[in-house]
C-alpha cells in the first residue's frame, strides 16, 4: 500500500533511543505515511526492536542491510524503496513533534516549496531540551554555500518535483550535498520558522566533529560541487563566520 510521504530513518546500534523516535512518527496527526527502518548491521538488539515495531504497525518498513554501509547508503536504500510523493527523514535518537508533518505538508502545499525544513530545537541524552535552532524563510543555493540552514530532521523534499533524489556516498555532509544538488537545480527551499522537532546532541569530541565537519565542507565544493579553490576559500570563509556565531 503506497503512502503520501516516506520517512527514511536510518538505524544503527539504537536500540537506546529507537522507540521513541519510531513513536515520535507513528503518532504523527498525519496518517498517510510509512516509516522505512534501515538496519545497517546492528549489534545491540536494533533488529529485533525492528521486528517488533514492525509487527505492531503496518505503517512500518524493515530493511536489513546485510553488513554495515554508513549514513549515505543505509538513507539511499530506503529512498530507493519508498513509495510516498515526500520524502522525509530522522534519525534514529532524534524525534518529531505530533504536528510536525501535518504543518509542514500543509506548508508545501500552500507555498508550492520542492523542499522544506523548520526550526527545532537540541536536546541533551537525558531529554533536557536546550537551544532553538531558528531558520529563514527561504534558501537557494548560493545562500546554502555559505551556510546550511537545513537541518535534516525537519527536511521534507518533493519528489513530484525535484525526482527521486539519493545523497552522495560520502561519510559526513551528506545531506547538505543533497540540499546543494537539488537547489543547484534552480529550486528555492522554503523554511517554517516553527520548533517542530528535537534534535539530541551526544556531546562527544565536539571539536573533533568540527573539525571533520569543516573538512567534508571543503570537500563538498570542490569534489562535488566543482567549485574553484578560490570560490571555495571565499565560500568556506562564510561558513566558519557562520559558525562561530552560531555556537557564541
Amino acid at each position: 500500500m503506497s503512502s503520501e510521504l516516506s520517512v527514511i530513518m536510518p538505524v544503527y546500534n539504537s536500540k537506546k533511543f529507537l522507540e521513541e523516535s519510531a513513536n515520535s512518527v507513528l503518532s504523527q496527526q498525519y496518517d498517510s505515511l510509512e516509516l522505512l527502518l534501515i538496519d545497517d548491521g546492528s549489534t545491540d538488539g536494533s533488529r529485533v526492536l525492528i521486528h517488533k515495531l514492525s509487527a505492531q504497525d503496518r505503517r512500518v518498513r524493515p530493511i536489513f542491510l546485510p553488513s554495515n554501509s554508513g549514513p549515505a547508503r543505509s538513507r539511499n536504500a530506503g529512498i530507493e524503496q519508498a513509495t510516498g510523493q515526500f520524502i522525509a527523514f530522522l534519525d534514529s535518537d532524534d524525534v518529531w513533534l505530533p504536528e510536525k508533518l501535518k504543518l509542514q505538508l500543509q506548508f508545501m502545499k500552500e507555498t508550492g516549496a520542492a523542499v522544506s525544513f523548520t526550526a527545532y530545537r537540541k536536546m541533551d541524552l537525558s531529554g533536557k531540551l536546550g537551544e532553538t535552532v531558528r531558520v529563514p524563510e527561504k534558501a537557494n543555493y548560493h545562500k546554502l554555500l555559505k551556510t546550511n540552514s537545513i537541518g535534516m530532521l525537519t527536511a521534507v523534499y518533493d519528489r513530484k518535483q525535484v525526482g527521486t533524489r539519493l545523497l552522495p556516498d560520502i561519510l559526513k555532509r551528506q545531506d547538505y550535498a543533497l540540499w546543494l544538488q537539488i537547489l543547484r537545480d534552480g529550486h528555492v527551499a522554503r523554511g517554517l520558522n516553527r520548533v517542530l522537532a528535537h534534535h539530541r546532541i551526544h556531546g562527544n569530541s565536539i571539536s573533533r566533529n568540527k573539525l571533520d565537519a569543516a573538512r567534508y565542507q571543503w570537500r563538498v565544493y570542490r569534489e562535488l560541487e566543482g567549485i574553484g579553490r578560490c570560490r571555495s576559500a571565499w565560500y568556506f570563509s562564510h561558513y566558519a563566520v557562520y559558525g562561530l556565531l552560531k555556537h557564541r
